[in-house]
C-alpha cells in the first residue's frame, strides 16, 4: 500500500488490522437457481445483518460485494433485502441479478437501513418528538422528507468523531469486513473480487476499492461525487440529508477529493453509469493515469442523461458485462 493510502485511511480512522469475523447463519432459502442465507456478524460491537446470495450449483465463483442506495424512500425499511431482490425498488435488485450470473453476492446493512434503522434501535421513541420535513422536487413532483432518520445518522456521525472515528471510516471497515467473509467461503475464488453499488452504494464502491485492493473491479451507478463541490460547496449548504453524514471527515480536503480516489484505482477496472448529472470532470485526473499506465479500457464512463437518479435496465447490464470481462476472462 502506498503511502497516499495509508494517509487516506489515517484520516478516515480506518484500522490497520482487523480481527477475523465469523458469522452466524440466520436463516437459508434454496430455489432451482440459487441459495440465500441470512446472516449476523459483529463490527465494533454491534450486529450486522447481511443476505448471502450463491449460485445452485457445483463450483468456484468469484464475489461480488452489493451495496445499497440511501433512497429518497422513508423510512429507511429497505437495505440489504432491496439489492437482494426481496423488496424495494425491483431495479436496484443487482445483487439477485449478478448472483444468476454466476456470482457468489454479499449483501450487508448499511448503519441506519432496515435492520440497522431507527424504527429497530433503542433511540425510536426519542425520534418520534423529533421532527424535520423537508420539501424537495423529485422528477418534476413536490415530495416532503421527513428527515428524523438522517438526524439519527447524523447524530451517529458526530458520535464517532468524538471517538476519534469517521462515519465514513466505520462504513469502509464495515465493508472491507464483508469482503473478508465472501473471501474467506469455499466457494470463492479469492483473488476475484468485485464491488457494485448505486448512489452512495456507488461512492462507497469507490472509496472501497481505494482502500481495499482486494477488490479487482467496481461499479458506480450515480455515485460519484465531490466532497468540496456536492456535499459542502463554498457558495452555500446541502440539503440536510443523511447521505452526507459519511463526508464529515477532519481533514479530508486536505488529503484531496474524489478525482484523487479516482485516479488511485489505477491499473483496476472500474465504470461509472451517471443518470443525472454529469460528472465526467472528477475523471479527468484518472483518465490521464489510466493513459499512462497504457490501461484506459480498464476505465469506462458513461452518462447518459435519464434526468432522474435511476439505474436503468441496460446500463445494469451494461456494467455486468464489465464485471464479467474482468472477473470472468481467467
Amino acid at each position: 500500500m502506498d503511502s497516499r493510502k495509508r494517509e487516506l485511511m489515517k484520516i478516515l480512522k480506518i484500522p490497520k488490522e482487523r480481527r477475523y469475523t465469523e458469522y452466524e447463519v440466520l436463516e437459508e432459502k434454496k430455489y432451482e437457481t440459487y441459495i440465500i442465507r441470512k446472516v449476523k456478524y459483529e463490527v465494533y460491537g454491534e450486529y450486522i445483518e447481511a443476505y448471502i446470495l450463491i449460485p445452485n450449483k457445483e463450483g468456484v465463483f468469484p464475489g461480488i460485494l452489493a451495496i445499497h442506495q440511501d433512497g429518497e424512500r422513508r423510512p429507511y425499511e429497505f437495505g440489504k433485502s432491496e439489492v437482494a431482490g426481496l423488496g424495494g425498488d425491483k431495479e436496484l435488485a443487482y445483487g439477485l441479478e449478478l448472483c444468476l450470473r454466476g456470482y457468489v453476492v454479499i449483501c450487508p446493512d448499511r448503519f441506519g437501513f432496515e435492520s440497522r434503522s431507527l424504527a429497530n434501535s433503542k433511540y425510536a421513541d426519542m425520534f418520534e418528538y423529533i421532527k424535520l420535513v423537508i420539501k424537495i422536487d423529485y422528477n418534476g413532483k413536490e415530495r416532503e422528507i421527513d428527515l428524523s432518520e438522517d438526524l439519527y445518522k447524523g447524530y451517529r456521525a458526530n458520535y464517532y468523531l468524538t471517538r476519534g472515528k469517521t462515519q465514513m471510516g466505520v462504513e469502509l471497515t464495515e465493508l472491507m469486513i464483508a469482503i473478508d467473509i465472501l473471501t474467506g467461503m469455499p466457494e470463492i475464488d479469492s483473488e476475484r473480487i468485485g464491488v457494485i453499488g448505486h448512489s452512495a452504494g456507488g461512492l462507497l464502491a469507490a472509496y472501497l476499492m481505494y482502500v481495499d485492493e482486494r477488490v479487482k473491479v467496481g461499479c458506480s451507478s450515480s455515485g460519484i461525487a465531490s466532497i468540496k463541490k456536492d456535499f459542502y460547496p463554498d457558495e452555500g449548504l446541502r440539503a440536510p440529508q443523511g447521505f452526507g453524514s459519511i463526508a464529515v471527515i477532519p481533514d479530508i480536503l486536505e488529503w484531496g477529493d474524489i478525482e484523487d480516489i479516482l485516479e488511485g484505482l489505477a491499473p483496476r477496472p472500474f465504470i461509472e453509469l451517471s443518470s443525472d448529472v454529469d460528472k465526467k470532470e472528477y475523471f479527468n485526473k484518472a483518465i490521464k493515469k489510466y493513459e499512462e499506465m497504457g490501461c484506459k479500457e480498464c476505465l469506462e464512463y458513461d452518462w447518459y442523461n435519464a434526468g432522474v437518479h435511476i439505474f436503468r435496465k441496460d446500463k445494469r447490464e451494461k456494467c455486468y458485462k464489465f464485471i464479467d470481462k474482468w472477473l470472468k476472462q481467467q
